[in-house]
């Protein structure tokens, strides 16, 4: 099973952009900023249209779909799982 897990972490870590540098790392780093970051919204929901505003609605949105089009759920799964 330890050996299924980490075949399958090395796959996700090879995924690189054009320039040598890895996609993984970029959004990584992106998720981690979110996740700090203060949302209005959260705390005052009347107030959510100040998330907009800020541009932090619309940074969630482009993290999100670049983790799906970095395709982790439906390619690398579907290959580690395929006989």
């Amino acid at each position: 099973m330890a050996y299924n897990q980490l075949q399958l972490a090395l796959q996700w870590f090879q995924v690189q952009q054009q320039d040598g540098t890895s996609r993984l790392g970029h959004l990584t780093r992106d998720v981690l900023t979110l996740m700090g970051a203060f949302s209005v919204g959260d705390y005052f929901p009347a107030f959510g249209w100040v998330d907009i505003l800020t541009g932090l609605t619309g940074r969630m949105n482009k993290t999100h779909a670049d983790m799906d089009a970095l395709g982790f759920d439906d390619n690398l799964i579907s290959d580690f799982y395929s006989p």
